[in-house]
């Protein structure tokens, strides 16, 4: 049972440094209005428990304080802001993983495209002053970058990921 315990731990401490660690290396790509944050493709793992809301969240957490620390981010809310989009989006994906079309959960990978599209689409729009055009805009590119990470990526790599998981459940 201990040995069970630690070896979550580790898998949890994985995930935060992969998220962090892919995040900030593709700095350019993982801030701003036009992001495409790779590291999202993680809430697959959401979508086999949702215990790892929890890492995952940290791990967003982390990502958009060190991005803001190290003047990658220019949104000097988006620690909490979007870390509460990746909470929901992790919380709506696993809601939503058994609703399969095409034999993908692609309802659930569009969980982190929904919610950070509004949540930081409307960060985007209250810190430039933009109105409603602005939202849409702010949308629209936050939720493509997700669209490409979550979804596309995220059903390239789901059945994969899927049969490497069932080695090594954990729960």
């Amino acid at each position: 049972m201990k040995n069970k315990k630690l070896i979550k731990i580790a898998l949890y401490a994985i995930i935060i440094a992969v998220y962090v660690a892919l995040s900030l290396a593709l700095g350019a790509f993982s801030f701003g209005q036009i992001q495409i944050r790779v590291a999202e493709v993680l809430v697959i793992f959401c979508l086999v428990s949702l215990g790892y809301t929890i890492p995952l969240t940290i791990a967003c957490l982390i990502t958009n304080v060190l991005g803001l620390t190290l003047g990658m981010d220019f949104l000097p809310l988006d620690f909490i802001f979007g870390t509460l989009a990746t909470l929901i989006s992790c919380l709506l994906a696993y809601y939503f993983r058994k609703k399969l079309w095409f034999d993908l959960p692609i309802l659930s990978l569009l969980m982190p495209c929904i919610a950070n599209g509004i949540i930081v689409g409307l960060e985007l729009m209250i810190t430039f002053d933009m109105g409603m055009i602005g939202f849409l805009t702010n949308f629209l590119f936050v939720f493509l970058g997700e669209f490409i990470s979550c979804v596309l990526l995220g059903s390239l790599l789901y059945k994969p990921f899927l049969r490497v998981y069932q080695n090594f459940i954990i729960e």
